[in-house]
C-alpha cells in the first residue's frame, strides 16, 4: 500500500485491516500511557494524591 502511493485514504487503511487483522494485534502488549501511570504511582508514593 505504501510503497506505491504515499497518499492514501482511511477507507484503504480500513479495506488493508479487514484483509489482514492480525495487523490490530501488533502492539497488544504495549501498556499505553506508561509514563503516564510510572508517574501517577511515584507521585502516590511521595504522598501526593
Amino acid at each position: 500500500m505504501y510503497s506505491q502511493n504515499i497518499n492514501f485514504a482511511l477507507s484503504e487503511i480500513l479495506a488493508l485491516l479487514a484483509e489482514r487483522p492480525e495487523l490490530l494485534k501488533i502492539n497488544n502488549l504495549i501498556n499505553r500511557n506508561e509514563g503516564l501511570i510510572k508517574s501517577e504511582n511515584k507521585d502516590k508514593e511521595q504522598g501526593f494524591d
